[in-house]
């Protein structure tokens, strides 16, 4: 499609003039539904237009509308290919205003429908003076034109100054209100292309139209045909094999996280969204009048095209002593894309700097378009090592340390044992928020600290599950409720109880615990010898030396453990998760580094038995924890 025409075309252009006594002539072929927009949608509209902030003799500052995709025939006009119902409400909105204001019938472009000619003459109807329009029922397309016709009417009507709010409305559309004009040549018939629009095979994205706008062949003036076609088909495969790395879940997800701020399935558009930020900044040193006030909010899905267009309009403008041919400037600029495309790639590349990028981003509170800015400039204004160390800095920034406010504070191995210390776990948002992300840290930099394989944790797979934190050893509040999940309970249980049978210290335990197995006391949801069994299961197995009732719920007994397997296995003792964990892990779940290591114990200092987490496998856990995110983040060994 690099022969279409692509730029932005004023309403003005194509109302009634001299040089066209009817105005543009459109066509509506039979394929396109009929009109359908809602009172909602025409007052969307209205409202936005109305909130847009324009500077009379200003046209630099406009308001842009999405793309109106045409194509010229020799008998019919225009052919209107995608876009149409943006251009019959802004007939039915100008014809509306000119009446009510003027008392006069609006000058506009013709609208012609294959489908119902009649449709013509409804619209033209309604600037009739002398016609009071009402609500037509007889057709479907009627209806909603003079729904949308009263729709305009009562909102204007409600307006404090009607004369003043519709006379501004009426200049606002006229003379600052823009269609990105996309205007397709060529044989292709126009059903098929907008067929491959509707099926998404024609994406018409930001990052897809400015694809456009940089290739149509109008750009190459008085070049040959073969460097068109050569600087063409460069820029194409350069795009296609970029597009296509961006579309790899796994440096897609490590960049955007969830993706919720860059959902557009073309995923050059992140580039370009950062992009034309930086060309704002770049531009109005020299020339302030690049920037227009509130451009992006006005224009939310149109800014980043009409950033690359002014852009594209400036760089050819410029004054050189020898200006350079488009093919020239094209590779010159493409160049600059290619510059932050690579820079993503070195980010995703550099195993520490996608460990520490990948952690920051992870956080559903860091996953904002102007966070990933932020991280863009760091990259851009700093050395590798100090961008490094900066990026360490954000991780500790980002940490809620006690005193960590204060003009002495000191990032310390006793700071963090405090802060770890200070965690506990609830059902309230922030505290499972603070220690999901301790815990994720403590997984990345036992990852990056691993240089034996030289592993990467997979942000990927973080992203796709959703996170439970997890007891490593049961609480007792959270018991199986009903008969059959009681007697799963008990048989998971019983191979390791009747494992540890010989020992004097549990035997009351394992009395217990086979007195209510053989009477089968789970049957009966008030046996207080269930409650009593359970209750005893659970102290032994969580090394307590007695019964307690306090669920344990500090940073040296928690993990994360996706949804899927936690909720799977329940309120299990160590032993019968143990054995879960590791038959999940890679196969149904990705299961963290650290949550493996947990229960392999690779943290504890002494292994004597594997059937429960004890308050000395809890210390050392913790301890681990407390060295490894302070080393890594401060560069320094804890003292001994």
């Amino acid at each position: 499609m690099a022969n279409n025409s692509m730029g932005t075309k004023k309403v003005e252009e194509l109302l009634v003039s001299k040089s066209m006594p009817l105005g543009m002539q459109f066509y509506v072929p039979n394929y396109q539904r009929g009109y359908r927009w809602k009172e909602s949608q025409v007052q969307q509209l209205l409202n936005d237009i109305k909130e847009f902030d324009y500077e009379k003799n200003n046209e630099k500052k406009f308001y842009c509308l999405q793309p109106l995709v045409v194509t010229e025939d020799k008998e019919n006009g225009w052919v209107v290919i995608d876009g149409q119902q943006r251009l019959t409400t802004l007939f039915i909105i100008l014809t509306c205003i000119e009446k009510m204001l003027y008392k006069e019938k609006a000058q506009l472009y013709q609208m012609n429908y294959q489908n119902k000619p009649q449709m013509h003459d409804w619209l033209e109807e309604l600037g009739d003076v002398n016609n009071d329009v009402q609500i037509n029922s007889d057709d479907i397309d009627a209806y909603h034109i003079t729904n949308a016709y009263l729709t305009v009417k009562a909102w204007l009507e409600e307006a404090n100054d009607l004369k003043a709010i519709g006379a501004e409305i009426r200049e606002k559309i006229r003379t600052y209100t823009r269609f990105i004009w996309y205007e397709v040549k060529g044989d292709i018939k126009p059903e098929i292309i907008f067929t491959n629009i509707n099926m998404g095979k024609i994406k018409l994205t930001n990052a897809e139209l400015i694809k456009a706008l940089l290739l149509k062949q109008d750009n190459y003036k008085g070049e040959n045909d073969d460097v068109i076609k050569v600087s063409q088909i460069k820029i194409s495969t350069a795009w296609d094999n970029m597009e296509a790395k961006l579309q790899r879940d796994d440096l897609w997800r490590f960049l955007t996280g969830s993706g919720k701020f860059s959902k557009s399935e073309t995923h050059m558009e992140l580039i370009f969204r950062i992009m034309a930020k930086d060309i704002v900044k770049d531009r109005i040193r020299n020339n302030p009048e690049f920037y227009v006030e509130n451009e992006e909010e006005l224009n939310k899905d149109t800014y980043t095209f009409i950033i690359f267009s002014r852009e594209l309009e400036y760089l050819e403008n410029e004054k050189t002593d020898k200006p350079l041919p488009y093919s020239e400037l094209l590779e010159s600029f493409w160049g600059k894309i290619e510059r932050y495309y690579n820079m993503f790639i070195d980010w995703y590349e550099n195993r520490e700097w996608y460990h520490l990028i990948g952690v920051l981003l992870a956080k559903e509170e860091n996953q904002t378009e102007s966070y990933f800015e932020e991280l863009c400039d760091l990259y851009r204004t700093h050395t590798k090592s100090e961008f490094v160390c900066k990026l360490k800095e954000r991780i500790i920034n980002e940490i809620d340390f006690e005193d960590k406010d204060k003009t002495d504070f000191s990032f310390t191995h006793e700071v963090v044992e405090e802060y770890l210390k200070s965690l506990s776990y609830s059902d309230k948002k922030i505290d499972k928020d603070k220690i999901r992300n301790i815990l994720l840290l403590f997984n990345v930099i036992s990852m990056q600290n691993n240089t034996d394989s030289d592993p990467r944790f997979p942000f990927d797979s973080y992203q796709k599950q959703k996170w439970d934190i997890e007891h490593i050893h049961s609480v007792t509040t959270e018991r199986a409720q009903n008969k059959k999940e009681r007697e799963e309970w008990l048989d998971s249980a019983w191979p390791y109880i009747e494992s540890v049978a010989s020992d004097p210290k549990v035997f009351e335990m394992y009395t217990k615990a086979k007195d209510v197995r053989d009477n089968k006391f789970y049957d009966d949801e008030h046996a207080t010898e269930y409650d009593e069994m359970y209750n005893s299961v659970i102290a032994f197995f969580s090394g307590e030396t007695g019964i307690d009732n306090k669920p344990i719920n500090e940073i040296s007994n928690l993990t994360l453990l996706d949804q899927r397997t936690n909720r799977g296995y329940r309120n299990h003792i160590f032993p019968v998760k143990r054995n879960k964990i590791l038959e999940k892990s890679g196969v149904e779940s990705f299961i963290p580094l650290c949550t493996k290591n947990v229960f392999l114990k690779f943290y504890s200092k002494t292994v004597s038995q594997m059937y429960l987490w004890d308050k000395n496998d809890r210390k050392d856990y913790f301890d681990k924890m407390a060295d490894e995110i302070f080393y890594y983040l401060s560069g320094t060994r804890k003292e001994q």
